[in-house]
């Protein structure tokens, strides 16, 4: 079966939860379907998604992998947001 029709299912079956994921760790709505394209970009980019053990599972891992680390964004109150970058040790 081709990664394609692979990740079709895997759409179906899971995209609520990978959706559900990612709000969880980005906060704007555009940024979940950004991110969550990127995800299914690279699904489709990889080798053998039929190798794949636990799809359910892999998917999150893509996912997480796609979101920035080190960007944190919280409500600022007023409707908006405010991003802040995490500053690695030694470089205050």
């Amino acid at each position: 079966m081709s990664n394609r029709s692979l990740l079709i299912g895997w759409q179906q079956q899971w995209n609520r939860s990978l959706f559900q994921f990612l709000r969880r760790r980005v906060r704007t709505p555009a940024d979940v379907e950004d991110v969550a394209q990127e995800t299914y970009l690279r699904l489709l980019r990889a080798r053998d998604l039929s190798a794949v053990r636990n799809p359910h599972a892999y998917l999150l891992q893509v996912a997480s992998h796609v979101t920035i680390p080190g960007v944190r964004v919280a409500d600022d109150g007023k409707g908006g947001h405010i991003v802040t970058l995490d500053t690695p040790e030694g470089h205050e």
